[in-house]
């Protein structure tokens, strides 16, 4: 009787991870920006503005600022609502459904940070539908001139009307060639980073795409101090010999 041996070849499935997003866009103490994430079919919508105003952004692609029909969000000193916008002087209206789900929502020294997340394709017929192949995005910016979380005219002071931005790739990950570790995470101090071949480099990106700093380890090992950076989640391009990948990390 023979006997037959069958060897399987496991093949791993090569996952491929991207990103990309626009350069921070401000006013009055007021700043946003966006990742796409083709991976995941996600959008990040990053807002820092002053804690005891309403702020706004308005998205997609339109030639003018508050134009009927074009997509926004406010915070209502509660929540991020989705909405609509009605005409330029016209207040904006809430869609019946909310596709933005908030992530963080952290308040210091008088200043609010919002980090929200919706996907490209949204289940409103009336949303703006990301996409990743898109180059540029029209965005406005407002905040309320006062102390309130009434919208109301914000004055020409307070917005910027129509800006287009473009997409800065963020980089690719291929995931089952991934080699590298980062430790702890979340982290209150010092994170590690190993690798099989020396670092390169370590940059910490915001999650809307604003570079923080870059380290040039040019070792296997990497300790990298996030203790005096803001709470909440920040992006890691970390390049070695061997690969280029992303981390994401979270700072308590």
């Amino acid at each position: 009787m023979k006997k037959t041996t069958l060897l399987l070849l496991a093949l791993p499935l090569l996952g491929i991870a991207q990103s990309k997003g626009t350069n921070p866009i401000s006013v009055q103490n007021l700043n946003a920006g966006m990742v796409l994430n083709n991976d995941t079919q996600t959008v990040t919508l990053t807002m820092v503005g002053p804690s005891d105003r309403w702020i706004a952004i308005q998205y997609g692609q339109f030639t003018g600022g508050m134009q009927n029909g074009s997509d926004m969000a406010y915070f209502n000193g509660t929540t991020l609502v989705d909405g609509r916008m009605n005409g330029s002087g016209q207040t904006p209206s809430a869609d019946a459904q909310n596709n933005w789900t908030i992530t963080q929502n952290t308040v210091s020294s008088g200043m609010r940070t919002l980090i929200a997340t919706r996907p490209f394709d949204s289940p409103d017929a009336t949303d703006y539908d990301f996409n990743y192949a898109d180059q540029t995005i029209a965005i406005g910016l407002a905040r309320a001139n006062g102390a309130s979380f009434t919208l109301s005219n914000h004055g020409t002071a307070n917005r910027i009307m129509n800006t287009t931005l473009g997409f800065t790739n963020l980089g690719t990950t291929e995931l089952v060639k991934e080699t590298t570790r980062v430790y702890p995470n979340p982290s209150q101090g010092n994170v590690t980073i190993s690798s099989e071949s020396d670092i390169q480099s370590v940059a910490i990106y915001q999650l809307n795409g604003a570079l923080v700093r870059t380290i040039r380890p040019e070792t296997a090992s990497a300790q990298l101090e996030v203790s005096g950076l803001s709470t909440g989640s920040y992006l890691l391009e970390i390049q070695s010999n061997s690969e280029k990948i992303w981390k994401k990390i979270v700072v308590e």
